[in-house]
């Protein structure tokens, strides 16, 4: 095993402490800066993916129930613009549809 040898310290004046302080400093504060700004950006994108959800789900809700009618109309239009042959229709009235047994 390797011996442990003890020696003095090296005798630092007043200035040279005060400079190895002041780099210390500034490397600590620009290594949080960084880590702030990157959780700042962590933040941003949550709430946009946040926002965003929540428009595009009431947007498609309000599109939704504005063009109901519209595809009840189209619905319509299908039925009526081509007639169900005759064992269709007796499939449909045997499969217990209220809203065909209604039309």
């Amino acid at each position: 095993m390797k011996p442990i040898v003890v020696e003095d310290q090296v005798h630092l004046g007043p200035i040279r402490c005060f400079k190895h302080s002041i780099e210390g400093m500034y490397y600590r504060l620009k290594r949080s800066s960084i880590s702030v700004l990157i959780l700042a950006l962590a933040v941003a994108f949550l709430s946009y993916i946040v926002t965003y959800e929540l428009i595009a789900s009431d947007t498609e809700y309000h599109v939704f129930v504005k063009l109901q009618d519209s595809r009840m109309l189209s619905e319509w239009i299908s039925r009526l613009s081509t007639a169900d042959t005759e064992e269709e229709i007796i499939v449909r009235c045997v499969s217990g549809s209220s809203s065909r047994r209604a039309e």
